[in-house]
């Protein structure tokens, strides 16, 4: 018998960036509402990431970031190392940023819910989106990149 409560595929005037938190903190997962809107999303997840939920766009963003164990983190290393994940991590691009703080390892995926949401294939993108960031920083031999944060 189907959840009444839950419904299996979110209508896209519904999809709200409480209404994805509220998803994952109700199935096992930790997740919060920043200040700035986005969800951050840890515990349950391989590794933390963000997702946002662009309602102009109808787009569903997961952005994941690494930082530097340093500021002195060599940017040509980390872009080495980004390479080496792209060549073996094909379902995602990686790219790196610079900033003050020094370089960030960077991936972002978007997806378009124009036609609703199914809620299952969001939480499973969202656990292979922070799989596939967590096999990126075991890349990372030389620890250039912090390996978690909350």
């Amino acid at each position: 018998k189907a959840d009444a409560d839950s419904p299996k595929v979110w209508k896209p005037f519904e999809v709200t960036n409480q209404l994805v938190c509220d998803y994952f903190n109700a199935n096992r997962t930790d997740a919060r509402l920043e200040k700035n809107g986005d969800i951050y999303c840890t515990r349950g997840f391989l590794y933390p990431f963000w997702v946002r939920v662009n309602t102009d766009s109808k787009q569903i963003i997961f952005i994941g970031q690494a930082f530097p164990t340093s500021t002195s983190t060599p940017l040509v290393e980390v872009q080495k190392l980004c390479e080496q994940v792209n060549e073996k991590l094909t379902q995602q691009k990686f790219a790196v940023r610079e900033t003050p703080n020094g370089p960030v390892l960077f991936a972002r995926h978007s997806f378009s819910y124009i036609n609703g949401v199914p809620v299952r294939m969001l939480l499973r993108g969202a656990k292979q989106f922070a799989s596939s960031f967590e096999s990126a920083i075991n890349m990372d031999t030389n620890q250039l990149m912090i390996k978690k944060f909350s």
